[in-house]
């Protein structure tokens, strides 16, 4: 008895030291919604409306992350209808927060680089990339049956191969997502570094270096950086 109350004890801490991380995150990004959405400081920056996205998609995963899906102890891995629900919302918001990383360092590019002046007009075309990738990005895995893998209550991927399968295929999709916004940001730099080349007239270049940093907050000042 003494060792069965001290697995579920143990069970329940785990469960419990899952589920804080999210029940925290959900509060930071609900507290980040607010600065970003009600601070006028930043209503500013078409850039604080990309950030607001991440945020919304953090917290909306950690919501879901929270969830506890009806599974049955004796029945591994679990594959009950609410365990392939938190699975494909679980993936989907994660490649979603994602994308609009890359969509805002591909915004800033767009205004540093290609001298953008209106770059909300891209706004309505990141969101049906949004949708559309993390909608492919989830249902991938269920082409392998990738789903119902009981974590400490929670589901994701399955225990069998497939799973596995499901699991390095998306951590490819990560990978790409960062290799692109580390691509932008030595683009960027190059880029810059061509044009201060490309001007003979060095008593302009401390106005140059004003103007780049007043580009460059468009990336920070939502950030309250």
């Amino acid at each position: 008895m003494g060792n069965k109350l001290g697995r579920e004890d143990a069970q329940n801490a785990m469960d419990t030291l899952t589920r804080l991380p999210s029940v925290l995150s959900v509060l930071g990004a609900f507290l980040s919604w607010i600065i970003l959405r009600y601070v006028k400081a930043n209503q500013q920056w078409f850039s604080a409306r990309i950030v607001q996205r991440i945020v919304i998609s953090v917290g909306l995963y950690s919501v879901v992350n929270c969830i506890e899906p009806d599974w049955d102890s004796n029945l591994m891995p679990v594959n009950t209808k609410t365990c392939y629900a938190q699975s494909v919302l679980l993936i989907s918001l994660e490649n979603l927060t994602y994308f609009w990383q890359c969509a805002l360092a591909h915004n800033v590019y767009d205004v540093v680089v290609n001298k953008n002046l209106r770059p909300e007009e891209q706004l309505l075309k990141y969101d049906n990339y949004g949708i559309t990738f993390s909608l492919f990005a989830s249902l991938a895995p269920w082409v392998v049956s990738g789903y119902g893998w009981r974590w400490f209550k929670r589901c994701k991927y399955s225990l069998y191969d497939e799973g596995v399968s499901s699991q390095l295929f998306t951590d490819l999709v990560h990978c790409c997502c960062m290799g692109y916004v580390l691509f932008i940001g030595v683009r960027m730099t190059w880029n810059r570094h061509v044009e201060d080349r490309m001007n003979p007239n060095f008593r302009m270049q401390e106005a140059r270096e004003r103007h780049f940093r007043s580009q460059a907050s468009l990336t920070w000042s939502p950030l309250g950086c």
